[in-house]
């Protein structure tokens, strides 16, 4: 009889646990202190840099693009970041990410793992 339990009480512990999801982790410091790193990249235009600075998800028509935009995040860096998904009239995704420069206050659109190398002409 003790076996049982200690069998049953095991396997309704592993339950328990494997029920449960991980806490979600959100960055928001750089995990490179005082960091001097320069961004290279293409410069994004003002009419599509305005809505980088705010802070949620949303989409916005540019040119031939539609243009998917979700909310900053903080790079290992320091800088902050966001991914662009350049929609075209024939259904294509070309994902990039985009970086603020802290000293001139611009974003870049910068290579990442992330990106797609297709061109986006801006």
């Amino acid at each position: 009889m003790n076996s049982k339990n200690i069998i049953l009480s095991m396997l309704l512990l592993a339950v328990v646990g494997c029920s449960s999801a991980p806490r979600e982790v959100d960055a928001s410091i750089a995990l490179v202190p005082h960091n001097s790193a320069v961004l290279l990249g293409e410069k994004v235009p003002f009419s599509i840099g305005k809505y980088l600075s705010q802070s949620v998800m949303q989409t916005i028509a540019y040119n031939d693009y539609t243009i998917e935009i979700s909310a900053i995040y903080k790079s290992a860096l320091g800088f902050d970041c966001t991914n662009l998904i350049f929609k075209t009239k024939l259904n294509e995704n070309i994902t990039k990410t985009a970086c603020q420069n802290k000293k001139s206050d611009t974003w870049l659109l910068i290579k990442s793992i992330n990106t797609n190398d297709k061109q986006v002409k801006l």
